[in-house]
């Protein structure tokens, strides 16, 4: 079994609880970009979509409403404590 990330993971999972702490203020900073890729992505119903690096989800979330029931979403992160609080 690789290793690669295992630095990285540590980093993140360590970030965590202060990130998820600030999310509200960090989401309202970040929101102008995440719309701007959302915009650029034409996402239409039905279509599958894997969002890397999905964080607390709000990104995941707004993907999925846009695909609708007909399409599905899959959000992965390298820290277990993001996926855990999307």
């Amino acid at each position: 079994m690789s290793h690669e990330n295992d630095e990285q993971s540590a980093f993140w999972e360590e970030l965590a609880p202060d990130w998820l702490a600030s999310l509200k203020h960090t989401e309202l900073v970040s929101a102008p970009f995440g719309a701007g890729a959302l915009s650029r992505l034409s996402l239409q119903a039905g279509q599958r979509v894997l969002d890397v690096g999905c964080g607390a989800g709000s990104t995941t979330l707004e993907i999925a409403r846009r695909v609708g029931d007909s399409g599905h979403v899959l959000g992965l992160d390298i820290a277990p404590a993001m996926v855990a609080a999307a």
